[in-house]
């Protein structure tokens, strides 16, 4: 029973660097979900903060609205990245969570790895492009730009992802060392 964790690791140097970025990667997603989400409250004197709940409540369902809302009109080119940034997210999801415990799949398919790391890096392109163009459009108020930090922290995850899916690779073959008794 003892053996049954050393045999599941990798063995090459490079897929255990892999598995530690995927590792990672599922932590990143677990925290980003888990966050706490504020809400301003200007009713009072001064501004202030009120608990919302946790990300995964406001985002999850955001994403379906945007997805519906983006399909019943035209597309502009922020509607297209938009829909690119969601897709990939919920790609980014599903391979966090198989990634770890089938990482012997990954790393022996070339094409389960680079479709979704490519699909990875378009969700990073799509949601860098969208903080650089809002970010500076934020004031100065540490409240505010607190409500950035998800996507921060959502754009770390795919990279760190994509990075991990393109870093694995073929585990070296096990050499059978012959027994003493057959010559």
């Amino acid at each position: 029973m003892s053996d049954i964790p050393r045999n599941w690791l990798p063995k090459s140097p490079r897929n255990r660097w892999a598995l530690a970025l995927a590792v990672c990667s599922l932590l990143l997603l677990i925290t980003w979900n888990l966050m706490p989400n504020y809400e301003h409250t200007y009713a009072t004197d001064p501004p202030g903060f009120e608990k919302k709940g946790i990300n995964a409540m406001v985002i999850w369902p955001s994403i379906f609205e945007s997805v519906i809302q983006n399909f019943q009109g035209d597309l502009a080119f922020d509607d297209v990245l938009s829909l690119i940034a969601t897709f990939s997210l919920l790609l980014l999801v599903m391979v966090n969570i198989l990634v770890v415990p089938f990482w012997d799949v990954a790393a022996k398919s070339n094409v389960l790895r680079f479709i979704p790391a490519c699909i990875c890096s378009l969700g990073f392109a799509a949601l860098v492009y969208f903080l650089i163009v809002e970010f500076p459009s934020v004031s100065s108020d540490w409240h505010e730009r607190y409500e950035f930090s998800p996507l921060c922290l959502i754009g770390l995850n795919f990279l760190l992802m994509a990075l991990s899916l393109l870093l694995f690779g073929q585990e070296p073959a096990e050499t059978i060392e012959p027994h003493e008794s057959f010559p």
